[in-house]
């Protein structure tokens, strides 16, 4: 809990942590890998899901207005969470209209069809990682769901999408684009993230790449070179380092992307927190 190293949040909040894999993109999950090793004096039953009741009033005592992913280590919307368990989060998150929440969900069936209080400061958010996700019905789940502000977030993307119109319609207020971080994470295509771009730019959905990912950050070149400039090591010079051997492992860094893929782009309601 507290400060985070995302880029499109500021802080976290888990009152619920530890889930079940529903989805591919589960696969590596970057939860599960935390809960279950350095982080694991803090779970001690790892990833196995758990309601912490004494996080569930947190937010009362934050004195500054803050932007917070809900959940950041769990899904909220798990069907072994209670609804009254989530009614009472969502209790705590109305009371707090200082702080901006966005809860974010590979189970948007749930997040749907539950009687909410959506008040304008507590995103809705839908994980989309393939096109199975889309073909299920994963994004018209987070249209129908009646809360002010909704947010995609196409990340780890694993494939590229045919998402045909379905971003259109001026109901979806922010995309978040990434490829998978961590020691195993999986190629993401460069035609996938240039899809989703254009998809959003065709639906005037603002567009924020947040990384690249770690396959992409061990073969993808900076620029810069290797050696000192000795005559006698041309060769060495004339080999460009890895994004990840500058020490940028998740390719988060958009000095090394592509430059049509430099995109990050925020709502106007978040601004504020632009990092």
């Amino acid at each position: 809990m507290g400060k985070s190293k995302i880029e499109w949040t500021e802080r976290t909040w888990s009152p619920v942590a530890g889930c079940t894999k529903v989805d591919p993109g589960c696969k590596h999950c970057y939860a599960e890998r935390l809960m279950e090793t350095r982080l694991r004096h803090i779970y001690p039953d790892g990833f196995r899901l758990h309601i912490w009741e004494n996080r569930i009033k947190q937010p009362l005592g934050w004195t500054k207005d803050s932007l917070v992913f809900v959940c950041s280590m769990g899904d909220l919307f798990h069907r072994d969470v209670p609804d009254s368990t989530i009614e009472d989060i969502f209790d705590v998150m109305m009371e707090t209209p200082q702080h901006t929440y966005q809860v974010l969900t590979k189970r948007p069936e749930r997040m749907a069809r539950m009687r909410l209080p959506w008040t304008k400061n507590i995103w809705a958010g839908v994980s989309v990682t393939n096109q199975g996700a889309v073909t299920q019905g994963w994004l018209d789940m987070l249209k129908e769901t009646p809360a002010v502000h909704r947010f995609a977030s196409f990340e780890p993307l694993l494939e590229p999408l045919r998402l045909g119109g379905v971003l259109e319609g001026s109901w979806l207020d922010w995309a978040i684009v990434g490829g998978e971080s961590g020691p195993r994470g999986r190629e993401m295509p460069p035609e996938a993230i240039v899809g989703v771009i254009s998809a959003a730019r065709k639906a005037g959905v603002p567009v924020f790449v947040k990384q690249m990912g770690t396959h992409w950050a061990r073969r993808a070149k900076t620029g810069f070179r290797y050696g000192k400039g000795d005559s006698n090591f041309v060769e060495t010079l004339e080999r460009l380092a890895t994004v990840s051997s500058v020490g940028d492992r998740k390719g988060s860094d958009p000095r090394y992307w592509p430059t049509k893929m430099r995109v990050r782009e925020w709502p106007p309601e978040l601004e504020k927190w632009k990092k």
